[in-house]
């Protein structure tokens, strides 16, 4: 069974996350790293198999990217808005910038942007990779179990999904 992990943001989370986390936030301010609205290009052209990306956003998701100098972006998010807290759907990272991480700053300022009087955490989510699992483990303030099983009928929403956008694709 994986682990799905929680930030809380209340009471203020700077000090129960992981050492490590707040090192790489600090290194990624020292950086000159900032944070400004993104775009679903800007994900798409970052993410390691955009098939995965959905076509258009709702009115519930958010974009955020990560740059230096007003270049392009180095860390982009997708997270998606809910009731009482948001999910942090998904992540882009640029290969050659990856030691500045932008993507810390982008999860640290989550828990900035969305307030604990309105949101009360930040849904990280799970990861079968171990990198990316480690990663928002040292953002978790608390974990919940995982039992995702991909059943038949997933697999073939997943595959059509990806067809539509091949098909999307190759139309323009």
């Amino acid at each position: 069974m994986r682990q799905g992990y929680i930030m809380d943001l209340h009471p203020d989370p700077w000090t129960r996350i992981d050492r490590k986390a707040r090192n790489a936030v600090k290194k990624a301010l020292k950086n000159e790293v900032y944070i400004r609205d993104g775009s679903l290009g800007e994900l798409k052209t970052l993410h390691w198999n955009p098939v995965y990306l959905p076509f258009q956003l709702n009115k519930h998701q958010k974009i955020y990217a990560a740059e230096v100098y007003e270049e392009r972006p180095i860390s982009v998010i997708l997270v998606e808005e809910n009731i009482d807290h948001v999910v942090y759907r998904y992540a882009a990272n640029h290969p050659d910038y990856k030691g500045l991480q932008g993507n810390s700053l982008l999860v640290w300022y989550l828990a900035e942007k969305y307030r604990p009087d309105i949101y009360k955490y930040v849904d990280l989510g799970g990861s079968q990779q171990p990198s990316i699992e480690a990663f928002k483990k040292q953002f978790a303030t608390r974990s919940y179990p995982i039992a995702d099983k991909r059943t038949l009928t997933k697999r073939v929403a997943h595959r059509v999904h990806q067809l539509k956008y091949i098909i999307r694709e190759a139309a323009q």
